[in-house]
């Protein structure tokens, strides 16, 4: 059992202990996303500070640990999550990219430290032409500034350890490492 909730909008967080970790932290995500979230994460934080030797809590704790504000999308939290669990540098959400000053561009998921950006693909990128020219012109600049763009899909959730590999493969690169097996 969960965490009684006196907040509604919290009750997903706290009250839902059956959800596979990944899922629960995607819910955590969602609360605190970057267009027009729910609660901040420092609020989240104190909301379940004010919980003594309930049950459920130390769960939920690990949750929060996890969870990153800023989010966009739920995808995005799974793709984030895999490549923590890889064993891969630390990752930043939805990292502000400037030129000159100017603020340009987000980067979806930032591998801080090696200018790479995992972008998820979700299908509001090919709902349209004008979305798909936008994604286009996105990932032109991002290139520009000598920033790798990784796109992945939905379909590469289904093989976590191809887009693991995709990854780990470019900040191998970066570090002036090589590793086995068939290089892309």
């Amino acid at each position: 059992m969960g965490l009684a909730s006196e907040r509604p909008e919290l009750a997903d967080f706290t009250t839902q202990p059956a959800l596979a970790f990944a899922e629960a932290v995607w819910a955590a995500d969602a609360l605190v996303r970057r267009q027009a979230p729910i609660v901040r994460l420092d609020e989240l934080d104190g909301y379940l500070a004010g919980y003594r030797a309930r049950e459920g809590l130390p769960a939920a704790k690990r949750i929060l640990s996890f969870s990153r504000a800023k989010t966009d999308s739920g995808p995005e939290t799974l793709v984030r999550l895999i490549l923590e669990d890889a064993g891969l540098p630390k990752m930043a959400v939805n990292q502000p990219v400037y030129r000159d000053g100017q603020l340009i561009r987000y980067q979806d998921i930032d591998v801080v430290g090696y200018s790479i950006d995992v972008e998820y693909q979700g299908m509001h990128h090919f709902s349209s032409a004008q979305q798909a020219h936008d994604d286009m012109v996105r990932r032109e600049e991002l290139r520009r500034l000598g920033i790798t763009v990784v796109e992945v899909a939905h379909e590469d959730l289904a093989r976590p350890l191809d887009m693991v590999r995709r990854v780990a493969q470019l900040v191998a690169e970066k570090e002036g490492i090589r590793l086995p097996g068939p290089q892309s």
